[in-house]
């Protein structure tokens, strides 16, 4: 039988696929988590119904998948959020001379 897509969980649990990657940082929005690597890489999962996970889709990873798209950048901080209306969702990316809106 298959996960169900979203398992709400009353404590934290480990990720066993981020194990080996080093993680110095997690940052949740509503229904999404961002987490940032000591190498400056980005893995995002959760919901990404409009498209907080900014990885030039609207679908939901259940398993963290690494951010592709910022390839070559070294991430140094990462917020996400949710503002105060329904449908506006935010993930925001940093690297050490800009900001990225990704969502």
């Amino acid at each position: 039988m298959p996960l169900p897509l979203y398992l709400d969980r009353q404590h934290p649990a480990v990720c066993k696929s981020l194990r080996s990657q080093n993680v110095m940082y997690v940052t949740c929005g509503e229904d999404h988590t961002a987490t940032l690597t000591q190498d400056g890489g980005l893995f995002l999962f959760g919901a990404g119904t409009y498209g907080q996970l900014g990885q030039g889709s609207k679908t939901h990873e259940i398993m963290p998948r690494k951010c592709m798209e910022l390839m070559g950048t070294r991430v140094s901080q990462v917020a996400c959020g949710r503002s105060g209306h329904q449908h506006d969702r935010a993930c925001f990316v940093m690297n050490y001379c800009e900001i990225s809106f990704i969502c």
